[in-house]
């Protein structure tokens, strides 16, 4: 299962019920099972990592500004989800660690980070983000780096691509 930018407060309950599932139906719920999509900004300092990461996140600060029937389209979830998601448009946010919520299209790097949305910074705080998260849902095997998306150029793309692998990557063995 692969849970996508569902943070701190939502991923352990998809994990979790996916395990139950699993133990239900008999099946084994290694960590492999398990996926988890963030953005991710890396950097030699951690200013560099957190302008990378806001130049990501502008890729989902956008989803709110976007004609509504484009947000939910014919077959996202089931039409009864779609048609009162039209009729009733909320307004998108992240849920922070406390329980308090920021508003998606404004949201900080510091607000996604402690979300859970966003790990961002030097090659060691992104790590370490990644291994507190790792932990509070309970294991996953799959890290789905977002690591490029919004306005970030191509030459920070490769290059907080390059660093992630070099210097975050390998530790991860380690989870």
């Amino acid at each position: 299962i692969a849970a996508l930018n569902s943070g701190y407060w939502s991923t352990p309950t998809i994990f979790d019920a996916y395990r139950k599932g699993a133990t239900a139906a008999g099946q084994k719920h290694k960590k492999d099972r398990f996926a988890y999509l963030a953005m991710v900004g890396v950097g030699e300092t951690e200013e560099e990592g957190h302008r990378r990461a806001d130049q990501i996140l502008d890729y989902s600060r956008m989803t709110p500004r976007a004609l509504r029937q484009l947000q939910m389209p014919p077959g996202l979830a089931p039409p009864e989800v779609i048609g009162r998601e039209l009729k009733n448009p909320s307004t998108r946010s992240i849920t922070l660690r406390d329980g308090s919520k920021a508003p998606m299209g404004t949201s900080s790097v510091d607000e996604c980070i402690d979300a859970g949305i966003a790990f961002a910074g030097t090659p060691d705080t992104v790590y370490e983000q990644i291994k507190e998260f790792h932990e509070h849902v309970g294991g996953l095997g799959h890290l789905l780096m977002m690591g490029q998306g919004g306005h970030i150029s191509h030459e920070d793309t490769v290059a907080n691509l390059t660093l992630f692998s070099r210097e975050v990557l390998p530790r991860l063995k380690e989870l």
